[in-house]
């Protein structure tokens, strides 16, 4: 499930002062690949190590080098993606960010709640279009608690049906700490399942460096 680049316009026109993060382009023979996702504190990585599962070898090799055009649509169009879950014979399914796992490890949290903002209005957008096939999961940051549960509450209004947060905290904030009882109680009462998800983690030991030339897992920091 992609997010489009063209619609990081929006964080640029909102959030002036972070819109020159991003670029979907990178110099192929610096990197390998013309698209890929660049932010301050996280590795480039192709966008199109989102949509090259089934893929191995050199057909794989030949994907990385490519962007968006060579995706399926349904990663962003919602009439794309009805029509994929026809063929599939899918009823409903649950949304998880693709590319967006990565903006959890970045170290500037103002930015990371900037593009989670941006990220969750355009995900509620998507799925207002067939509200019952379709069912986003929004994403949390958890350094300020306060205005994560801000966020929680906005993913509530407008329609989305659960949240990400990280699958690992910072270690000096365990979990377990009292808190973020504010947040649990939070989510209880708006009926938002909050979900972990691999990859998420903010602490090095719970990210996953991916391998630019084929797409794998190159190691785990």
């Amino acid at each position: 499930f992609l997010f489009p680049y063209p619609s990081w316009a929006l964080l640029q026109n909102a959030f002036s002062r972070f819109g020159s993060y991003f670029s979907p382009f990178y110099e192929p023979e610096l990197y390998g690949s013309s698209h890929a996702w660049i932010a301050p504190g996280i590795p480039p990585a192709s966008v199109a190590q989102g949509f090259g599962k089934g893929l191995s070898g050199e057909a794989l090799r030949e994907l990385l080098g490519k962007g968006y055009e060579a995706a399926n649509p349904g990663g962003w169009d919602p009439a794309a993606r009805l029509k994929d879950q026809d063929v599939d014979g899918v009823k409903m399914e649950v949304l998880y960010t693709t590319l967006g796992m990565r903006l959890f490890a970045m170290p500037d949290k103002d930015l990371q709640r900037a593009c989670f903002s941006v990220y969750n209005g355009w995900l509620a957008e998507f799925c207002s279009y067939a509200p019952n096939r379709l069912k986003g999961l929004g994403l949390i940051s958890t350094d300020d608690l306060a205005l994560g549960i801000k966020e929680l509450e906005r993913c509530a209004k407008l329609g989305l049906c659960g949240a990400m947060i990280p699958i690992i905290p910072s270690e000096d904030r365990p979990y377990s700490g009292s808190e973020y009882d504010p947040l649990w109680q939070a989510a209880s009462e708006l009926n938002i399942p909050l979900s972990l998800h691999s990859s998420t983690g903010q602490r090095r030991d719970s990210q996953v460096e991916l391998d630019p030339a084929t797409g794998g897992v190159k190691g785990r920091n």
